[in-house]
């Protein structure tokens, strides 16, 4: 599929159109290869797009343009052109020769043998994709026979002999795609290995005195004598990069520093010296247009043989997940697994995208008619929202195999801390910060370092966070606070046919600070969903918290908070305590049990 995309990229510049004149012309002098300058790099997640800046010399007319020295990494396929003042781009294509000694022939013979595997690759996986809709096809045919079958024996119409070609059809068909799909597996590898010692060959040719040339040829009409300049871009991989952030707080100040940077893995095998690099979360979209929609008809079955209807929400949920990621990877990429050489390819390509995007659409459609109500809640997540990072000044990136920090900003942002003790989970009291993200960066989902006055106190996450959103970030243990919880008195008594328990918490605090301390006491009752268990806080010796998000989103589900301070000195017998006392009133002839999240 990758290399479907990257040659859908050439399809964009329209190579294939022009792709005859870049031949080599008899006769014609052999141009001296140029390198350029790699001038802006856009790094996506697995890839990256980059951009050379070619100097094409003196003279007009029709030639052929070399840049040398392609790393390693490059796609092929993706390279596309565009030429500077006068310089108009004919046709892009790359091409690899061994330099050291005179090897063309055999050189020409293993470069057509791996253009001749990767077509029997490309083969395999398409065979592959059609049996996988073969099995997936039985299997809608399997969900149909079994609720009809149903059906018609509870009407007493039930045609055994048509059951049972239906049922060897079905098994006969699967053990023919199931060999089949182990054939094509046992042909990848074999393909898999005849691609690597082809490989190994070609590189091993002319011994330590010969390597593998990676150059681009473009033939340009240039129509100004000066020298002039072309940019040539092409995707590599080996590429990739994640968030990282370091936190830093101070105590006393009502603000955190946010280090935002990148830990950028590049092993491209070409190093990047002074360019202009963005970091993106997106991938290369090759489709520029969406796909027009088409009418979804419907008719009447019989209830109960329906085969899109769900049977659980889990299936129901795996389905609608699998069919999205299969809908986002159509829509960016559609059906473009070759460079098309005409208006008809490209119509062709354009109407199996839509006839794949109006499937997909349709299934997900059917099974949101045929769902009930507690299974069509079970949603699925869209794709994430993808942004950019455009790095202000020249920045170096050699190709190695160490991970490189690379600095995106330096944030600093109102915030308010508090103390958060949570004693049914830990005896031990964070300090939390609550951030508001006032900038213009998005933050990325990534993990972070924490330091308080310099020190390092620990590591965590942080979830991504858009322009406006707060966020919490955590700076570890205070050593010198402390909590604990106790089961204080449980009393179980029956009245008339129910049965009441009542349980009484005392919660302790403890303050070994010099001074008075803010804390965020957390607490929790046990939750029932359903009506049969009646749930009741009875009293607590604290008014709870006021705060308005915690009474709207927490308060009804159980969880408990106070808002406290502790004065200095809070230990032994003066700990600062919290009581309360909730009870619980369900059938007598029943009991409490795990409900689940």
């Amino acid at each position: 599929m990758l290399r479907g995309k990257l040659l859908a990229v050439a399809g964009i510049v329209a190579i294939g159109a022009f792709a005859s004149f870049a031949q080599e012309r008899p006769g014609a002098p052999s141009p001296a290869p140029v390198s350029g300058t790699v001038t802006n790099v856009t790094a996506y997640r697995g890839q990256a797009m980059v951009t050379r800046s070619v100097a094409v010399g003196k003279g007009k007319g029709l030639m052929d343009v070399v840049v040398s020295g392609l790393p390693e990494q490059v796609f092929g396929g993706s390279l596309f052109a565009d030429g500077g003042q006068g310089v108009e781009v004919r046709a892009v294509r790359y091409r690899t020769r061994v330099v050291g000694r005179d090897v063309s022939k055999e050189a020409a013979s293993l470069q057509q043998a791996l253009e001749d595997i990767a077509m029997r690759k490309r083969e395999n996986a398409a065979l592959t994709q059609l049996a996988t809709q073969q099995l997936a096809y039985l299997d809608k045919l399997d969900n149909f026979m079994a609720p009809t079958a149903t059906v018609e024996m509870s009407k007493g119409v039930l045609n055994a002999e048509t059951i049972e070609k239906l049922t060897k059809f079905s098994f006969e068909k699967r053990a023919e795609v199931t060999k089949a799909r182990l054939a094509l597996t046992e042909s990848l590898v074999k393909l898999t290995r005849e691609e690597q010692d082809t490989q190994r060959k070609l590189q091993m040719l002319g011994g330590g005195d010969s390597r593998i040339e990676r150059e681009a040829v473009v033939f340009v009409d240039k129509r100004v004598e000066n020298e002039t300049t072309l940019s040539l871009s092409y995707l590599v991989g080996a590429v990739n990069w994640r968030p990282n952030y370091n936190m830093r707080a101070e105590s006393g100040k009502a603000n955190v520093k946010v280090e935002y940077s990148a830990l950028v893995n590049q092993m491209s095998g070409e190093d990047w010296s002074g360019v202009e690099l963005t970091l993106s979360t997106a991938s290369p979209a090759l489709i520029a247009r969406g796909a027009t929609l088409m009418p979804l008809y419907i008719s009447l079955v019989e209830r109960g043989s329906n085969p899109q209807a769900p049977q659980d929400a889990q299936a129901y949920k795996q389905r609608r997940s699998d069919l999205k990621k299969e809908q986002q990877e159509n829509a960016r990429s559609g059906a473009a697994n070759k460079p098309s050489s005409s208006p008809a390819d490209d119509r062709a390509q354009n109407e199996e995208v839509e006839k794949s995007l109006n499937r997909i659409a349709d299934e997900m459609q059917a099974m949101e008619l045929a769902a009930s109500g507690d299974v069509w809640k079970q949603r699925d997540e869209a794709e994430g929202v993808s942004v950019e990072y455009k790095l202000p000044g020249a920045t170096g990136l050699a190709s190695r195999n160490d991970t490189q920090l690379v600095k995106i900003a330096d944030l600093n942002l109102k915030a308010e801390f508090a103390f958060i003790g949570t004693p049914v989970l830990s005896d031990y009291v964070y300090l939390e910060a609550e951030a508001k993200n006032e900038s213009e960066t998005v933050l990325l989902e990534g993990a972070y370092t924490a330091y308080l006055d310099g020190r390092f106190v620990g590591r965590s996450v942080i979830p991504l966070v858009g322009r406006g959103e707060s966020f919490g970030v955590g700076f570890g243990i205070d050593s010198q606070l402390r909590v604990s919880r106790e089961l204080v008195e449980k009393k179980d008594e029956i009245k008339g046919g129910n049965r009441v328990v009542s349980f009484k918490y005392r919660l302790s605090v403890s303050n070994y600070k010099s001074g008075d301390v803010a804390i965020r006491l957390l607490e929790r009752m046990p939750a029932a969903p359903r009506a049969d268990i009646r749930i009741n806080l009875v009293e607590t010796n604290t008014e709870l918290s006021k705060d308005r998000l915690y009474l709207r989103d927490q308060r009804n589900k159980g969880l408990l908070r106070w808002d406290i301070t502790v004065a200095k000195g809070s230990t032994g017998a003066d700990t600062k305590e919290v009581t309360y006392t909730y009870n619980m009133e369900y059938d007598k002839q029943m009991e409490v049990g795990p409900g689940g999240r």
